[in-house]
């Protein structure tokens, strides 16, 4: 399922593009496009490669060179906790 919600994800913002001429995309379209590429970033961080690090773990890990370019904030509404992140597997330190 993951799958198609990214390709529906993908298809809005392709239609979007192609029914509204640039010159007439304004704010609220780039809200849309914005949404839709954070959605899209969620997707792929609830994927198997990621996995959620809560606070203050995850205050461990931001000042690692790469953490700006592959955490992603998870929504505090959804989980319930702030400053919470999917860190890329690969990056979690194991004690």
């Amino acid at each position: 399922m993951e799958n198609k919600v990214y390709n529906g994800l993908q298809e809005a913002k392709h239609y979007i593009t192609e029914l509204i001429p640039k010159e007439e995309q304004g704010r609220y379209h780039k809200e849309i496009f914005d949404a839709i590429d954070s959605a899209t970033k969620m997707l792929e961080a609830q994927s198997d490669s990621y996995t959620l690090v809560l606070w203050p773990e995850s205050q461990s890990y931001m000042d690692e060179p790469w953490f700006d370019d592959h955490a992603v904030l998870a929504d505090c509404d959804s989980i319930g906790e702030s400053q919470a992140f999917f860190i890329p597997t690969e990056y979690i330190v194991k004690d």
